[in-house]
């Protein structure tokens, strides 16, 4: 019993992609409401940032921290077109990214210019970004990681996301190749461990509650969403309707 009460009255989650549709700003809401929110990811291009956005900021009296989602794989670019997009502004796939990372021809000023006008955009939106983190965690590749560290500390950049996870195979080698590249002492701004939760820790109550004790106190990302309303938003998403499935469950759970 204390083990399921600690864990309803803890700030435990960080939820991502706010600002991609109405519906993922809802159940972000719905969350932050409870009082379960530790952050919330804040995508600077996405069509429906200001979705809502009142109501998500109120939470900031109440500790609520805000992340900049970095972006390089999904949407317009708000730099303009240049070698990270196509010829209409639109960013390249994640695929062509991290090719071009492998390939080394990566701009790091085009990377850096991005990330202070993705940044910037918050900040006008009255986000008090304080966090780091990444769209496809696209902040761990080592070309993109060393064309912002420099920038963190003055941009207010306190803590930046790595993921921890042993069951999400993809984000925990990303972290690997950040962790050989960068140090891990010596900077003001800290790395913070994450984990991420997966569709097989939704299929029963001890695996949901297996998962949260996995993670020792560290964040747990979620991706909420409280109806799917991808196929109006255009948003292209492949977790669409798990992040409704996701919302319930943890909501069930927790309750």
């Amino acid at each position: 019993f204390f083990f399921f009460l600690a864990f309803k009255m803890a700030k435990i989650f960080c939820a991502d992609d706010w600002g991609f549709s109405p519906g993922i700003n809802a159940g972000i809401l719905e969350l932050a409401k409870r009082g379960w929110l530790k952050s919330v990811s804040c995508v600077a291009n996405a069509p429906f940032l200001s979705d809502s956005l009142d109501m998500l900021l109120r939470f900031a009296d109440d500790g609520l921290e805000f992340a900049l989602h970095f972006n390089l794989t999904d949407g317009n670019s708000l730099s303009g077109v240049n070698s990270l997009t196509d010829a209409s502004g639109k960013f390249l796939s994640h695929k062509r990214l991290l090719l071009k990372a492998a390939l080394g021809v990566l701009n790091a000023q085009e990377i850096g210019n991005e990330f202070e006008i993705q940044l910037a955009k918050l900040q006008a939106f009255n986000i008090p970004v304080t966090r780091l983190d990444g769209h496809h965690h696209v902040h761990l590749l080592p070309p993109v990681f060393r064309a912002l560290e420099g920038l963190f500390c003055a941009r207010g950049i306190l803590l930046v996301r790595r993921m921890v996870d042993a069951e999400h195979q993809w984000s925990l080698a990303q972290t690997q190749l950040c962790k050989w590249n960068f140090p891990e002492q010596g900077q003001a701004w800290k790395f913070e461990n994450s984990y991420y939760l997966l569709s097989k820790n939704l299929k029963t109550r001890d695996g949901f509650f297996g998962k949260l004790a996995k993670t020792s106190g560290a964040p747990l990302i979620v991706h909420p969403a409280l109806y799917n309303d991808f196929a109006v938003s255009g948003m292209r998403d492949p977790l669409q309707q798990h992040r409704v499935t996701e919302l319930l469950a943890i909501i069930e759970y927790l309750q």
